[in-house]
């Protein structure tokens, strides 16, 4: 919630491309792909960071056009996560009460227990 609440001010992603040790966790891979509403790819090499920022390099000296470099070196795993249209929903519902919770923990705003309790009733 908290990575599609601060990046509300870009482009909606139609996909997102995941790496790293939590991308091995499937369940955490479906609620990705049902919090932002976009399928969720897992790439199959474990390093993206170190991978991203050769690629960057190598994408600078030669010139080429970023898809094209980085679907000469990235391959992504055959599964990949859709979101659940109800699921997404929910969660879409539950960014403002998060927004809330943070404004309350951060900056004394108020308190969120009203649309907590009012979320609880309408998801249940």
């Amino acid at each position: 919630l908290s990575q599609r609440r601060h990046t509300r001010h870009l482009p909606r992603p139609e996909y997102l491309h995941v790496t790293g040790g939590a991308s091995r966790n499937d369940t955490l891979l479906q609620i990705m792909a049902d919090v932002f509403g976009a399928t969720v790819h897992r790439l199959s090499t474990g390093a993206g960071a170190g991978l991203g920022a050769a690629l960057r390099a190598y994408q600078a000296h030669s010139g080429q056009d970023w898809h094209q470099v980085y679907s000469a070196f990235v391959r992504l795993e055959p599964k990949s996560f859709v979101p659940d249209p109800i699921s997404h929903s929910r969660y879409t519902d539950l960014i403002e009460i998060y927004a809330a919770c943070e404004d309350f923990a951060l900056n004394g705003g108020p308190d969120p227990e009203h649309q907590r309790l009012e979320f609880a009733r309408r998801w249940s």
